[in-house]
């Protein structure tokens, strides 16, 4: 074979195209040469072309999608919710890439996002974000939000549901607070 093909059993050509005794190697595998039967491509990885020589020739399976299986000529699917693939996974719900707090994951997300905002997330495996709390403020241009004394609404302010910035609603004039937390 030149690389691109096998041959098993009692081939009597170095091209013995799908025939009982060899043919060209399929999308999803790849044949070296002298191989007597197809190589898979492993899982984490696929091939949509015929005729691969060699284990180079498997493709890493894209961000944001997982490869589940060995020979495969196209991903298995979209990664889970509450999960990220960053390529070559072989898991819809990889346990080294599970969303974490502070961040949201999508379906099909190649990445953590970090929660805008207004929002927060206090859990893991999350795929969206949860509006920020009366009396508190989430502010991402510090991280991820970790509501606490530090994310309370300040004196001078109110705080409503999906306030994004400690100074964004002032009390009226001619009112005050000298309390925190104030919804």
């Amino acid at each position: 074979p030149e690389g691109h093909e096998y041959c098993s059993g009692n081939a009597s050509s170095s091209s013995p195209y799908a025939g009982p005794t060899g043919g060209m190697c399929p999308q999803g595998y790849y044949c070296p040469a002298g191989s007597p039967t197809p190589v898979p491509c492993q899982p984490g990885s696929y091939v949509n072309s015929e005729g691969n020589a060699e284990l180079g020739n498997c493709l890493g399976c894209p961000p944001g999608n997982y490869c589940a299986t060995a020979g495969l000529s196209q991903s298995t699917g979209l990664c889970a919710e509450g999960y990220y693939c960053p390529g070559n996974q072989s898991a819809e719900r990889p346990v080294d890439y599970v969303c974490p707090i502070g961040y949201f994951c999508p379906l099909g997300s190649d990445q953590n996002l970090l929660c805008p905002s207004g929002t927060y997330q206090p859990l893991v495996g999350q795929p969206n974000c949860t509006d920020c709390p009366l009396g508190h403020y989430c502010d991402k241009s510090g991280g991820p939000v970790v509501l606490g004394a530090t994310t309370r609404c300040p004196q001078g302010q109110y705080c409503p549901q999906g306030t994004s910035r400690s100074n964004q609603f002032p009390c009226p004039v001619g009112s005050y607070n000298n309390a925190t937390g104030l919804a």
